[in-house]
């Protein structure tokens, strides 16, 4: 059996699990302090196949400090939706929110909130 996965290259773990030097890790990105920085993402949510065909969005918020998450479906991707999960993600943290990095610039700096924009071509 070995000598299968040997010919068959299959007994390698994928380069991105190989052990890496000291130097060329990836470094977890966190904040020192709660609430320091959230990041807001929407996503579409494919309909499960045999169900109704009807789009929903996942709203995520996520503190870079402790890793909390705040997660909400809503049936519309909007301003108005949007505006909504912004509050409630600020009503539900157990501490002050100091910058938000998000799509919607306007309603983060009317709450007082420093903003920064999500950089394009990436995840967060």
């Amino acid at each position: 059996m070995c000598g299968i996965l040997e010919r068959l290259d299959l007994n390698r773990l994928p380069a991105n699990q190989r052990h890496k030097t000291h130097d060329r890790r990836w470094k977890r990105y966190e904040k020192p302090l709660p609430g320091h920085q959230v990041q807001i993402d929407v996503k579409f949510i494919e309909p499960v196949a045999g169900a109704r065909k009807k789009k929903y969005y996942q709203y995520t918020a996520i503190d870079d400090c402790t890793r909390l998450r705040i997660l909400q479906i809503y049936p519309k991707n909007n301003q108005l939706t949007a505006i909504q999960f912004l509050d409630h993600v600020l009503e539900k943290l157990p501490f002050q929110v100091e910058q938000v990095q998000s799509k919607l610039p306007w309603h983060v700096l009317d709450r007082g909130i420093r903003h920064i924009y999500i950089k394009p071509r990436t995840p967060a």
